[in-house]
């Protein structure tokens, strides 16, 4: 369903025009830059009469045509999808490593064509609010040894060695690991302790099951939950390792997304690493979707963890590249996938990139010459700011935007989101606060100083003293004549000036 933008006339301030949504000013130059493709006549000025019907129009599509409908359901999707966005009136939880962001728009009344300032700023993220020689986890390694494991030497080799390589890095004086093997069946090599020497023991006699039948994954998966419940340390991450060696060509597994949801419920982590097979990518994805499902979700913006076709969000399963069948990436090895994990749950948390993203109002228009520091990436519509970590002063991005839409509020963005990679998937993305902006119709006013007439003091000549006259009558002396008064000065005003109070003088026209 599409739902078209209504236009009707509408009164407007005298001698105010529109410009089109689609054509855009920019300082760069002084070049016009035109940010979509527009109709024939569009970079016109409208009449003055002819506006969008509502004042608070946020929605104004530069196309013409908004698919309301289809943005809704899009959305709803992303927000389902996005484990680091907080429910509608919900805060979000605080940034790892004590990242702290603000975004300020100002001032927040202005002028049609004036500008406002926006400044971004993000703090936090040094090396003390992410301190640790190690972090503390209990790990259960959940191995395939069907035939499928061992058909290949290579795949066992290698999965030992990338287990090796996890123990090795754990730190015994605060975690704990275990070890089950399943094939039809399950079995318990280790319990969850903090015997390093055992668990590399058990890892190297990991032995053939004379069977393909892999439906005692689910009794694993169920053992190794209930034994961290049981025995790891409280406060703990707590993680599940499952190595598969094929698909579940029997479809023993199908309801194992429900084997893990309680437990993922808890807080437990379960990641996959899926030896490929012979048959293709698109055959192996549509083969392995159960393993896939029963997996931990990771944020969107997680570009370490695995997109698969037709499941939605990204996954804590990885594709491991048998290179003997394969020609394999250097990343997608048992080696490298477990050297990323190592990284995910031991290593203290680092941030690894700061990205701010932009998507502008369509009635904003982006200043790119002002902006400091310049976008790395993007475009005039949608700026983009990557930076490789936060400085010890933190981080700040100014630009101005031209507010071209007389007599709306609106934002300056439709979108303005940071997002703070970290070294071990933590979500990281937040939206920036996004003010509306008072935009006001027709031109500021002008404050015309007018010089005030300086007063002129107009003297009158003093009149000659008398000069006595000899007569019969006493008549006083020059001495005893009383003075004549100095005329004060007197403040004449032009003729015809007057001073009129604003308000009245509208009223009298009838423009209040």
């Amino acid at each position: 369903m599409v739902i078209a933008t209504r236009w009707r006339p509408r009164a407007m301030s005298r001698g105010v025009q529109v410009r089109p949504p689609c054509a855009f000013s920019a300082d760069a130059g002084g070049k016009t830059v035109r940010a979509c493709r527009c109709p024939p006549g569009a970079d016109q000025p409208r009449p003055a009469d002819d506006r969008p019907s509502e004042r608070g129009a946020h929605m104004r599509s530069r196309w013409g045509l908004i698919p309301v409908v289809a943005a809704a359901v899009g959305l709803a999707v992303i927000l389902a999808a996005d484990p680091a966005r907080p429910a509608a009136g919900q805060a979000p939880p605080p940034l790892p490593c004590g990242v702290t962001y603000d975004r300020t728009v100002s001032p927040s009344q202005i002028y049609v064509d004036q500008k406002v300032r926006v400044k971004i700023t993000v703090a936090g993220g040094n090396a003390g609010a992410c301190a640790g020689a190690s972090r503390a986890a209990d790990v259960f390694f959940v191995v395939d040894n069907s035939i499928t494991m061992f058909e290949n030497l290579e795949l066992i080799r290698a999965t030992r060695s990338g287990l090796n390589d996890f123990v090795n890095q754990m730190d015994f004086a605060t975690s704990k690991a275990g070890l089950i093997t399943y094939a039809a069946e399950e079995s318990v090599k280790v319990n969850l302790s903090a015997d390093r020497t055992r668990l590399l023991a058990a890892i190297q006699a990991m032995r053939k099951e004379q069977e393909n039948d892999v439906r005692g994954l689910s009794a694993a998966i169920r053992t190794a939950t209930q034994k961290l419940d049981n025995d790891g340390t409280p406060g703990n991450e707590k993680m599940v390792i499952i190595v598969v060696a094929g698909p579940d060509v029997n479809g023993a597994l199908v309801n194992l997304p429900t084997v893990t949801q309680a437990a993922k419920n808890a807080g437990v982590k379960f990641a996959f690493m899926l030896w490929y097979d012979a048959t293709g990518r698109g055959q192996y994805e549509s083969r392995y979707t159960h393993y896939v499902e029963a997996s931990s979700v990771c944020a969107d913006t997680d570009a370490q963890c695995t997109q698969w076709g037709g499941i939605t969000g990204r996954r804590w399963s990885w594709p491991v590249c048998d290179e003997a069948v394969t020609a394999c990436s250097a990343d997608s090895t048992m080696k490298s996938r477990m050297a990323m994990l190592i990284t995910r749950l031991l290593r203290p948390i680092k941030i690894t990139r700061v990205d701010v993203f932009e998507r502008m109002h369509s009635g904003a228009v982006f200043l790119d010459s002002t902006a400091s520091p310049p976008p790395t990436g993007g475009t005039i519509r949608e700026p983009q700011w990557a930076f490789g970590a936060i400085p010890a002063g933190g981080l700040t991005i100014e630009y101005d935007a031209r507010m071209i839409y007389a007599d709306e509020t609106y934002p300056v963005s439709d979108l303005s989101t940071l997002n703070v990679v970290y070294s071990d998937g933590s979500p990281g993305q937040r939206d920036l606060p996004n003010p509306d902006i008072t935009v006001l119709g027709g031109a500021p006013p002008t404050e015309t100083a007018t010089a005030r007439p300086s007063p002129t003091a107009t003297r009158t000549a003093a009149p000659a003293t008398a000069t006595p006259t000899a007569t019969a009558e006493a008549t006083p002396t020059a001495s005893q004549v009383p003075p004549t008064a100095t005329p004060t000065a007197t403040a004449t005003m032009p003729p015809g000036r007057r001073h009129i109070y604003l308000p009245t003088l509208l009223k009298a026209w009838g423009l209040d």
